[in-house]
């Protein structure tokens, strides 16, 4: 079972979400966790790089850039987590 599901946002800002990731993934202790990274219809061609170096994550792809509010419910929708943290990047 999942503990938590994080949940961030991205809208070119590919940059700071590996910061984010490397930061998640230096602790050893944290629960039981999944990351979510909706890809809120960016055009950052670095974004290709996460799926690359962070297999683990799971990433949304939205069609729409609907705001930051919209892709966490994206994410939410997608959670298998019994609770959900939301960063933005």
């Amino acid at each position: 079972m999942i503990d938590v599901s994080i949940i961030i946002v991205n809208y070119s800002t590919t940059k700071y979400v590996c910061r984010l990731l490397e930061s998640i993934v230096r602790f050893e202790s944290f629960p039981k966790i999944e990351i979510i990274i909706v890809n809120n219809n960016s055009f950052d061609n670095e974004f290709k790089k996460i799926k690359v170096q962070y297999p683990f994550v799971k990433i949304v792809e939205s069609e729409n850039n609907d705001g930051f509010a919209s892709g966490n419910n994206l994410g939410a929708s997608f959670a298998n987590g019994r609770y959900l943290l939301f960063l933005n990047p």
